[in-house]
């Protein structure tokens, strides 16, 4: 059996601690690499590395670099395509060996694009519910946000568990340790989301108002969106909109008197 080089190994171990998906936030928590090393264990580290530098976008993996070729031809880096067959069976590996649920969302989230097979978008759902209540300080735009974001386009395209991850997505909005312009977030995910039908939302409204009375902080902009959001519901679901246009002018008076 080939021996692990020590690097190696401690960037296995440093992997099965990382906290984030944010690329930068990475370069902090993993060291950089000095040692030389042969052919395998270099294709090793572009694997994992590579697997790491997609970004989340509306839970969707995507690119983190744009440029032109010299064609003129726009590419982006990185691709899903770009995996190579030896790398999707290491890929596949991993997810045998890891615990870390950031790891598991990702090796899983990147084989389900891959492959399309519907067990890894199940893996990666699963996985991402996990980070949901991994709370590490305000981790709400590395982890939290991201992971409901990537549970909700995962659920449109697989249909896998969806009373049950509607459900609970669902009482992330009465969960008191999230924020609640994280919850306005949440809740705008949900109107955006075909998982949703508007008289599953009928909800909405009273609890914004809800929601309107516990701020602290009376910011303006962010009022002024959780009352945007729930007359669209009233309009749609054909709720008396008048409070909410009521509260919606009080609200306008804190721009007029900044």
């Amino acid at each position: 059996m080939e021996q692990v080089p020590d690097q190696i190994k401690s960037f296995y171990q440093q992997l099965d601690q990382i906290t984030t998906f944010d690329r930068w936030e990475l370069l902090k928590q993993l060291k950089p690499l000095t040692e030389v090393f042969e052919y395998h264990w270099n294709e090793v580290l572009i694997t994992e590395k590579l697997c790491l530098r997609f970004t989340l976008r509306e839970g969707i993996l995507s690119h983190d670099f744009t440029s032109v070729d010299t064609n003129g031809n726009e590419y982006k880096m990185p691709s899903i395509d770009v995996f190579t067959d030896e790398q999707k069976e290491y890929i596949k590996k991993r997810v045998l060996e890891v615990s870390n649920p950031i790891l598991l969302a990702r090796y899983n989230h990147i084989l389900f694009e891959a492959d399309k097979h519907r067990k890894y978008a199940e893996e990666a759902i699963n996985a991402y519910k996990k980070l949901i209540y991994l709370r590490i300080e305000d981790d709400h735009y590395e982890r939290l946000l991201p992971s409901v974001d990537a549970i909700i386009k995962l659920t449109e395209n697989t249909k896998f568990d969806v009373p049950r991850t509607k459900r609970e997505l669902v009482d992330l909005l009465y969960n008191n340790d999230i924020e609640i312009y994280n919850k306005h977030y949440i809740s705008n995910a949900f109107i955006k989301s075909s998982l949703f039908k508007s008289t599953e939302l009928k909800f909405l409204p009273n609890l914004a108002m809800e929601w309107l009375d516990d701020l602290k902080d009376k910011n303006y902009f962010i009022q002024k969106d959780i009352l945007s959001n729930a007359i669209k519901i009233c309009v749609n679901t054909r709720i008396d909109t008048a409070p909410f246009y009521e509260r919606l002018a009080v609200n306008l008076q804190l721009k007029v008197n900044w």
